[in-house]
């Protein structure tokens, strides 16, 4: 199990704080008519993490990020991931649908641009970077980290900290509807309990294989079309 840095819990609310205000922030910006709010939601969101990193005097580490294993390493962790994704993936869905009914289109999938190399592009950046990337460290990284600080690393309140960043992270899939939200929060509660339990506090796993499946989807998507 991780153990917290040490930081006191006004500081952590604080962080965690600031960050629902820009998330809300940017994400109000839909109001207004600008388009790709997920994306501009997601850069803002992972830039401010590491400002307040930055201001705490904190690495990378912090939220997960260490070094990066060598690659044949990486990818047996990712593979080793698998599983657990594809049961969350599954439960969340049966769920979602038993209760409210198919979940809409993600926004990623019914936006996907209809060039190659723009499609490239937005699996590059987008896909890798804001989503894998991105979703990652601010959730599973930053969010669990400030609220392990706020509810104990015990088992009570490490499960609560879990708890609340799936809710958080289902909630910012409200596009997709209530079964997306329960789909993908559920992947959020067994991708919390995995960084902790499993992967010892190193994302990149978590990451690769966000990308990943990601990558797999939308490809298969566009070549659909």
């Amino acid at each position: 199990m991780l153990k917290n840095m040490p930081q006191s819990k006004p500081s952590a609310l604080l962080d965690l704080a600031v960050l629902v205000a820009v998330i809300m922030a940017a994400w109000s910006l839909r109001f207004i008519g600008i388009e790709n709010v997920g994306a501009i939601t997601m850069a803002v969101a992972l830039l401010t993490v590491f400002v307040i990193l930055k201001l705490r005097r904190q690495g990378a580490g912090q939220i997960g990020l260490g070094p990066i294993p060598p690659a044949r390493m990486l990818l047996q962790q990712a593979l080793r991931l698998l599983p657990w994704f594809a049961g969350a993936w599954l439960v969340g869905g049966f769920v979602g649908v038993a209760l409210f009914g198919p979940p809409q289109t993600a926004s990623a999938v019914s936006e996907l641009p209809a060039g190659l190399w723009t499609f490239l592009l937005d699996i590059t950046v987008v896909t890798w970077v804001l989503i894998a990337f991105g979703e990652e460290t601010v959730f599973r990284g930053f969010v669990l980290d400030r609220l392990l600080v706020l509810a104990g690393s015990e088992r009570q309140g490490t499960w609560l900290a879990i708890l609340l960043q799936a809710a958080w992270f289902g909630s910012l899939h409200a596009s997709q509807g209530a079964s997306g939200m329960i789909m993908t929060g559920t992947i959020g509660l067994i991708f919390g309990w995995y960084y902790l339990n499993r992967s010892r506090g190193n994302l990149w796993p978590l990451i690769v294989l966000h990308g990943a499946v990601d990558s797999v989807i939308l490809t298969a998507s566009w070549l659909s079309r």
